[in-house]
């Protein structure tokens, strides 16, 4: 009877830590499996020389949580990057919070980012902003971290009609400096993939 028990308590914590790692800690750290299970993008950026690595784009992730949760539905996404992430811009002059990191989602995949529905996620040194394809600030619960990773939380609420089936995407590093901006991908968009 011992030896069932503890099976079912190993089954049930094997469960529970299965479905916690379903939503991401916005802590700018990526560990623990965090980001490995419950993708719906998963891109990988090339090593690009030109660009000093703490500016250069290694990998975007997505996740999207619809669970009924008020505060954990919605869209969580990571950037790692080849080397340590930072706001500071490689120009050795102002202006002040230059370097800035976008995601932006075309939700009903159309090619065209300016739709009202669309959204783009805005995070530098003085805050984090959702636009909707329109240039209007969405209202709603936002979070952004950066720590080892960069980290954005963007609840369900500042979407119309999340979940979403589909939609293409891209991410811009702009550094602020003489160097190239990373995009990822390079060309053309990633496309969400359907949830597991």
């Amino acid at each position: 009877m011992k030896r069932v028990l503890l099976i079912l308590a190993a089954v049930m914590f094997l469960l529970c830590v299965d479905n916690a790692l379903a939503v991401p800690v916005v802590d700018g750290i990526n560990s623990f499996g965090e980001w490995t299970s419950g993708l719906i993008l998963n891109g990988i950026d090339p090593d690009e020389g030109d660009i000093p690595n703490g500016y250069d784009i290694k990998h975007i992730a997505m996740i999207r949580e619809f669970g009924g949760s008020a505060t954990d539905d919605g869209m969580y996404v990571l950037i790692e990057l080849h080397g340590a992430p930072t706001f500071t811009s490689l120009d050795p002059f102002p202006p002040i919070d230059p370097v800035f990191y976008a995601t932006g989602l075309d939700i009903n995949s159309d090619g065209d980012f300016s739709d009202a529905g669309d959204r783009v996620f805005d995070f530098r040194a003085s805050g984090f902003t959702v636009y909707d394809g329109t240039g209007a600030i969405v209202a709603g619960t936002t979070s952004a971290v950066m720590g080892s990773v960069v980290e954005y939380y963007v609840s369900a609420g500042m979407f119309a009609g999340f979940p979403m089936s589909s939609f293409q995407s891209f991410t811009l590093l702009d550094n602020a400096g003489g160097p190239p901006d990373d995009r990822s991908p390079n060309e053309g968009f990633d496309t969400s993939i359907p949830e597991p």
